[in-house]
């Protein structure tokens, strides 16, 4: 029994159902797991987002890089926009995860 569609088309109406239930299955794996990727990088975000030295004290392995992030943020942004710098910059870092996996699991599938 052929696991794929032949051509488009497949052999009988119970393969049919079969490798749509399976596709089905896939995608909702699929969607489960980078939901709760992305639902991680939200509350990392969240967690973090105008407190860097919060940051900095939970997470002391990127106290160099935050460090660089502050002094930036500082002499760059205007006062009125906050840690707007800061911002974005732990938005690429909680979000950087997220992309990454998801590209990885598109390899895997080919």
């Amino acid at each position: 029994m052929m696991t794929e569609p032949l051509n488009g088309k497949y052999e009988c109406y119970g393969q049919n159902l079969w490798w749509d239930k399976l596709a089905k299955q896939r995608l909702s794996t699929d969607a489960s797991e980078v939901l709760e990727d992305v639902k991680s990088a939200c509350e990392f975000y969240l967690r973090y987002m105008d407190h860097p030295y919060k940051l900095k004290k939970d997470h002391p392995e990127l106290a160099e890089e935050i460090e660089e992030v502050i002094k930036i943020t500082l002499e760059t942004t205007p006062e009125e926009d906050g840690w707007s710098y800061y911002n974005e910059w732990l938005f690429k870092l909680a979000f950087k995860d997220v992309f990454k996996n998801e590209s990885k699991r598109k390899m895997e599938k080919n």
